[in-house]
């Protein structure tokens, strides 16, 4: 039961549920990868040995009123092929310094049109630098590739930011007017 509600609500696959600890408006899931899924991220060798090194908290989705934390019991891996000694991937996280899940992330990116960076980070229990990050990243990813086929006409301007150098902005146009100035 409990490791179908991680994975349904938090999306969290290729872990042993262990136990549950409540607190005041919070919810903290303790959790260990099943012995049968660790693999070498270099050549993805299950031929390893895991050895315990600590336990890391991540911020999940809040359950109902209450925050979620999921405590991660992370390894180092000593993979018997290829000889390399190395942290295990944490697969739902974004990145491997992350703490808060993907489906977190998702979340905040989602509402983010509808809510302020500062109420995101008081519903989420979120520092709002965290949810300004997770926005950015979002759009950098986003933006990446602009397509640039039915473009004819642009615009190109350039502000000063002081120390900081200058900052482009470009326009796509698609008429221009040109007026008399009296």
């Amino acid at each position: 039961m409990s490791t179908s509600l991680l994975y349904h609500t938090q999306g969290i696959r290729g872990f042993q549920f262990l136990n549950f600890k409540y607190k005041p408006k919070t919810v903290i899931a303790e959790i260990c990868k099943k012995h049968n899924k660790f693999k070498c991220s270099n050549c993805n060798s299950s031929n390893v040995i895991a050895t315990f090194i600590k336990k890391r908290l991540v911020k999940g989705l809040p359950i109902g009123s209450s925050h979620f934390y999921i405590n991660v019991q992370v390894h180092r891996l000593k993979c018997k092929n290829c000889n390399a000694f190395l942290t295990e991937d944490i697969d739902f996280l974004s990145s491997q310094k992350s703490h808060y899940t993907k489906q977190l992330e998702q979340a905040v990116i989602e509402q983010r049109p509808e809510m302020t960076i500062q109420a995101l980070a008081m519903y989420f229990n979120l520092h709002w630098s965290t949810v300004k990050d997770i926005e950015k990243k979002h759009l950098c990813k986003k933006y990446s590739r602009v397509k640039l086929k039915n473009v004819s006409f642009i615009g190109i301007d350039e502000i000063h930011m002081g120390l900081n150098g200058f900052l482009t902005i470009v326009i796509q146009f698609t008429a221009i007017w040109v007026l008399p100035v009296y």
